[in-house]
């Protein structure tokens, strides 16, 4: 939970609780609610419900799936191998 302005905030991916994250507001539009980013994602806050959370299960901390990051081809040790092997070996 955050209180921003007196309003309280909440997100509702727990696998985030623990973790240093950046909260974000828009100065175009006061109105809107703030964000959280973390890892080039940017996930909106929702007003605190105090009765729907009180009654909610949460899931335990932790076992929601971690963030994805794109793939790559790139393999690092397969392209010294090659380069060794066109300039003749190890030197």
């Amino acid at each position: 939970m955050l209180s921003i302005d007196g309003t309280d905030w909440e997100l509702g991916q727990g696998f985030l609780a623990g973790k240093r994250v950046t909260i974000v507001r828009s100065w175009y539009e006061p109105k809107a609610p703030p964000a959280v980013e973390i890892e080039g994602r940017r996930l909106p806050l929702l007003p605190v419900d105090a009765k729907r959370n009180g009654k909610r299960r949460r899931p335990p901390r932790g076992e929601a799936p971690p963030l994805t990051r794109p793939k790559t081809d790139f393999d690092p040790a397969a392209t010294l191998v090659r380069t060794a092997k066109k300039n003749g070996g190890a030197s």
